[in-house]
């Protein structure tokens, strides 16, 4: 792993990739997204919440190497800083990439996090701004999975803002209706607790679309 800068104080800008229908091209969108921020000379941190732990594929991090990743920082069993896999170090004028990576444990982490959703929430707040802080990112993307489940719901009360990848058919079309109603109660939730009114649905991307 390359050097690891100090704690960064601010808040980074958390993007949730995010929609309830599966195989609408999220995976390949917030890797996508990670690596192009941080060609503008962002550190940009990637995580990913879903089971499958694609996203290393997309990014050419070999299985093996993912380490404990997100589940091991919401279990407690591993700080940020040795879940964390650098992926691209900075050079030529662009940011770091970094990943906390999916895997299938995270399906046991899931269950905890079911019987307490308020606390859900919370862990998958913290470990988001606890990883970003260790390296320093000023911005995070989080692949989401399928689903309206627990990693979802931490996913999304995380994020400042919710980019929805949408490939052009109708069940998409549907599933992005009922996400957007869906979000309003995350957006109420976390208002209740003192928190501003987001995350908010800023972008619908087209996705699967022929050039």
């Amino acid at each position: 792993m390359g050097t690891v800068p100090g704690p960064s104080a601010a808040p980074p800008f958390v993007v949730a990739v995010a929609i309830t229908k599966g195989g609408t091209g999220k995976t390949t969108t917030a890797s996508t997204l990670a690596v192009e921020l941080a060609a503008g000379g962002a550190a940009v941190l990637l995580i990913d919440a879903d089971t499958q732990g694609q996203a290393a594929h997309a990014l050419g991090v070999a299985l093996p190497d993912r380490g404990p990743g997100l589940a091991g920082v919401l279990a407690g069993t591993s700080t940020p800083a040795d879940a964390l896999r650098t992926v691209r170090a900075s050079r030529d004028g662009r940011g770091p990439v970094y990943l906390l990576a999916g895997s299938a444990a995270l399906a046991g982490e899931a269950g905890k996090m079911a019987s307490d959703p308020a606390a859900g929430l919370l862990a998958v707040r913290d470990a988001t701004l606890a990883a970003a802080a260790s390296v320093g990112a000023r911005v995070v993307v989080i692949d989401t999975p399928p689903g309206w489940g627990p990693l979802s719901l931490g996913a999304l009360a995380a994020a400042d803002v919710v980019l929805a990848p949408l490939p052009p058919h109708a069940l998409a079309v549907e599933a992005l209706a009922t996400f957007d109603r869906h979000l309003a109660s995350v957006q109420r939730t976390r208002a209740a607790f003192g928190g501003a009114a987001l995350p908010r649905l800023a972008f619908v991307l087209p996705t699967m679309v022929a050039p």
